[in-house]
């Protein structure tokens, strides 16, 4: 997948940004665990199975924190866990989030990132469009009489 970094809201304006979509990620600290990407609007961390976002820790609490993407903005909500949320080493209850923080749900640590990845939904839909107009205007020109 073609992904940019995010480098603060000058990456692409204008009609360029229409193809673009925000993409948040989260990649574990010293881990082997899997980078997580943030798609739903709103994520559940914790040890619950139905969490979006599951860490089997004894540092983690059932439902520990929760992650909202409030268009392209991510905040962090602790939901009163017993060994804390913290955001770059600070105890947190709510707070923004940016590209390139730290967060720690007990005591297992994550990179946030923000990317700018193609919005395929987008793209595909003015593909579908333009071959519409292909179409038409094929299907126009093979009415048209041909002359000598």
């Amino acid at each position: 997948m073609l992904s940019l970094p995010h480098s603060g809201p000058r990456d692409a304006s204008g009609p360029a940004r229409w193809f673009l979509r925000e993409a948040w990620t989260l990649t574990p600290r010293g881990g082997s665990a899997r980078v997580v990407a943030l798609t739903a609007a709103i994520t559940v961390v914790g040890r619950d199975p139905s969490a979006g976002l599951v860490i089997e820790h004894e540092s983690v609490s059932r439902q520990h924190a929760r992650l909202d993407r409030e268009e392209e903005r991510l905040f962090i909500t602790d939901l009163k866990s017993a060994m804390g949320t913290h955001l770059n080493g600070d105890p947190v209850l709510r707070a923004p989030v940016r590209s390139g923080d730290t967060l720690t749900f007990g005591a297992v640590a994550y990179r946030v990132d923000r990317r700018s990845v193609p919005h395929r939904g987008r793209i595909m839909a003015l593909a579908g469009a333009l071959l519409a107009i292909a179409l038409l205007a094929w299907a126009v020109l093979r009415t048209l009489p041909v002359q000598p």
